[in-house]
Order: C-alpha cells, then structure tokens, then sequence
C-alpha cells in the first residue's frame, strides 16, 4: 500500500487516441518548478515508410527484433532533438532555447490497454498487441515561465501537421504547425507558484503547580544548602561543600521534574492535523531530491521522514523518466479525533480526502481517494510534526479522464 499519496499512477485512457490520424503529437506541460516537453509516436503508421523490416519483424529473430526495436528509438528520438525546438522567456532572465543537456531524455515503449491506458510494455515491444506507441519525454527545470515558442520542422511522410498542446495547470491551449508555418507561440501563460507553508501548530505544556513530589526536592534542596553553610561557617569544609553539592543535586532534580509537563493538545487539533497533511502533500510539487527533502522536513521527523522521502523521490524519479507527473490539488480533512497524549506526542484517528492529477503525454485524470489512519505526532523544536502513522483504511472515491482539446483558433492563447 502507498503511504499517504494518491496511489500508485495508473493512466488514464483516451478514447480519441485509438483513432487519431496523427502519427506525431506533441505536448508542453509548465508547472511552478519545471517544463516538459514531449511526444507520442504511434510507431506502426511510421514504420512502413521509414523502416521495411518493420512488416517482416514476427520472422526475425530476438537480437533482431532488439537491434530494430533500439534503432526505432534512437532514431526518432534524434528527430525530435534535432527537428524541434523549445524557447521560453520569462521575469527572471531565464530567456532562450531549452537545452536538452538542462533535463533527463527518455523514449518509453508504452501500449494503448483497453482498461488502463498507457502502460509500459512488458516484454519484446515488436511483437506487442495492440501496437507499441512510442513515448519521448524530457523534463527541465523552468520556473515563472511567461512565454513559449515552439519551431517544429518534423513531419513524416504521411502526416501534413502537427498538433503541439499546453497545459499550465488549469490553463490549455494548443497550435498547429506545418511545412509552411513552423513556428508558433504560446503568450501570457499564467504565474504559477508552489503552494504556501502552512504555519504548523506550536506545542503548549499545561500549567501545573508543584506536586508533592517537587516541593519535596525543593524543601530537601534548601534545608542541605542551609547546613552546608552552617558547616563551613564551623570551618569544616569539605563536609560543608559536600552537604551544598547534595543540596544543588536536590535543585536540578527539582528544575528537571517542573520541565517535564504533559503536552497539551492543540486547542484547535483539526487545524493542527491539516496543515500538517496538506505540508506532507506539497513536497510534490518539487523536482529535485533536496527540495522535497527540505519540505518534508517541516512537517515529519525521525524514521517516517526517511520513509516518506523515499516515496517522494520514487515518483519523482518515474516522472524524470517519462512516467506520470503527480500533482495534489485539493485535501479535505473530514475528521481528527485526539486518542492519548504521552510523552510529548499525540496520537490521533484521522479522515481526509485526496483529490489529486496524474498527466503525461497529453492526458489529465482526477483521482480522489479516501484514507483513514492513526497519526502519531512528536514535538521537536516547539511544533508538532509527524512521527508514524497506520493507514486502516484506502479507497477510491472516483477517477475521471480528460484530454487537452484543440482550440477553435491556432492563434487562440
């Protein structure tokens, strides 16, 4: 089972992609922190033209099939390195091409599955059925993004234009290309920005007068003090300072037992568990191992950072190589109930809601899931943070697929 995130990244199926006439599309995804630029291929409606052992390959043999299968690849990937280029401009001096040595290439084997969409292939992808697709992908780091130009001079023989589609978050646009008009612009895109930290919850102690215990070290603490001056007073020394040692002794022991004090619960604990998630959730939205180390920090410690961590950098890790791109929209805490406290922790039953999109080649679907769990808190330097935690219960309350459009007009921002 996943830790708190949305699940494992299925993908979303197209209806239109099965019928699509286009051999190539391409798509640019810009969020707060990076900028992807990609390509499907549906390899079959190109093989005939570009490479005849492609209808003899159920006869050739495994290396063979090996040999076309990696010269396919490298050869349409080199096209749509040296076919295509992406130009970004933005606030920050960040203007000119979009260097391929700035991201991590990747050309992915994937098939169109009836149920779940794209799915990598398992296996030799020649002899895959439905026909393998070709998926090429390469993720920079872009942030505050004003403006794109694509130059697209790629064009099989059998396909007049390309279709290049936008997605910025919520906002969508698409152009079309040919031999005449190879170069289009996206303008105005909006300012995206990482989610704000949430302040997280400071943790309180309870006010508590002196138990019997502390008046007794405290009594103890000034009765040894007073006989020790007594006796060195009497010029007897030693005994004297030995009698002030055990009173000091008596003292600490005093000041330690008053600054142990039970932690109080948050006065307000639904706030103190929803910052908290929401902060866990927003480490997506980082693309390099140490910032979503530094993000996960402010909200977990100990072991459990590790853990979650690990999680983060996984997917982060599938994204760079062309996998799905994860991103929280939305978390919606239904309940937070406080079970013990000890120690300076919390232990708390907890409800909420994910609402969440998994996107890559042009496909976008929303998944919310629903997750039940006991969230341990510890204090460490004077803030609640998430020390363990049992997910009791996952489900998932709906999945619902959508697919970039194109506009009406190729000059339509």
């Amino acid at each position: 089972m996943a830790l708190l995130f949305i699940g494992a990244p299925d993908v979303a199926k197209s209806q239109d992609e099965a019928g699509s006439p286009d051999v190539v599309r391409a798509f640019v995804t810009v969020d707060s922190v990076s900028l992807r630029w990609e390509s499907m291929i549906r390899v079959e409606r190109l093989a005939a033209d570009e490479f005849p052992e492609w209808d003899q390959r159920g006869s050739l043999s495994d290396s063979e099939r090996t040999r076309l299968a990696n010269e396919i690849k490298s050869r349409l990937s080199d096209a749509f390195l040296t076919k295509t280029q992406l130009s970004v401009s933005g606030p920050e001096g960040e203007d000119g091409a979009l260097s391929f040595a700035d991201g991590s290439l990747s050309a992915r084997w994937v098939s169109l599955d009836p149920a779940l969409g794209y799915v990598p292939i398992e296996g030799d992808p020649l002899l895959a059925d439905p026909p393998p697709l070709l998926g090429i992908s390469i993720t920079a780091e872009r942030s505050h993004v004003d403006s794109l130009e694509v130059t697209w001079a790629w064009f099989p023989s059998n396909q007049q234009r390309v279709i290049i589609e936008l997605s910025a978050e919520d906002f969508q646009a698409s152009r079309i290309v040919n031999s005449d008009t190879q170069s289009v612009s996206f303008t105005n895109l909006p300012p995206l920005s990482l989610t704000p930290l949430s302040p997280p919850s400071r943790v309180t102690y309870k006010e508590t007068f002196l138990s019997k215990f502390q008046l007794a070290l405290l009594t103890a603490c000034l009765i040894c003090l007073l006989l020790g001056f007594i006796t060195v007073a009497k010029q007897r020394i030693v005994r004297g300072l030995i009698v002030i040692a055990i009173g000091l002794a008596f003292g600490l022991s005093f000041r330690l037992a008053k600054d142990e004090g039970e932690p109080l619960p948050p006065a307000q604990l639904d706030e103190t568990v929803y910052a908290n998630l929401r902060n866990i959730y927003r480490a997506f939205e980082f693309r390099r191992p140490a910032g979503i180390y530094d993000a996960l920090a402010e909200a977990a410690e100990g072991p459990i950072l590790e853990r979650l961590f690990l999680e983060f950098e996984s997917s982060l890790r599938a994204a760079s190589n062309g996998g799905p791109r994860i991103r929280i929209l939305d978390v919606d805490l239904r309940r937070a109930d406080l079970l013990d406290t000890d120690d300076s922790r919390l232990r708390v039953s907890a409800d909420w809601i994910t609402v969440g999109s998994v996107t890559h080649w042009g496909h976008e679907h929303t998944r919310s899931n629903r997750y039940q769990a006991q969230l341990e808190y510890a204090e460490e330097s004077g803030v609640w943070k998430l020390a363990d935690f049992m997910v009791e219960e996952e489900k998932r309350l709906f999945q619902k697929a959508t697919r970039r459009q194109l506009t009406e007009s190729p000059d339509t921002p």
